[in-house]
């Protein structure tokens, strides 16, 4: 028997050109980094970990919001280091900030 959880809350569904309707994460830019105050190697740690991790357990969505406790609840349960889950989150600021 397999059980199927999906963690659905606060994550994107507005179509961003992709016909599933998701999201597409984008890469870092120089105005992602300006906007947000992170440096590009952070955002691109950041940027490296979302694909990375975020995929193991559900198609990759792209936050409206950010709750800490529910992100640091995923990025737990994956066993990310506490650098990238780091970078994962100014990653995330950095693109809700330049929307």
């Amino acid at each position: 028997m397999m059980t199927v959880v999906v963690m659905g809350s606060g994550c994107a569904s507005k179509s961003g050109g992709e016909s599933s309707g998701v999201m597409k994460a984008p890469q870092p830019t120089q105005g992602m980094a300006a906007a947000s105050g992170t440096d590009m190697d952070t955002l691109g740690r950041g940027y490296s970990a979302y694909l990375k991790q975020c995929a193991q357990c559900h198609v990759a969505m792209l936050p409206d919001d950010l709750s800490r406790a529910s992100w640091h609840k995923m990025t737990w349960n994956v066993g990310m280091e506490k650098e990238d889950e780091q970078a994962l989150v100014r990653y995330l600021l950095a693109e809700i900030k330049t929307r």
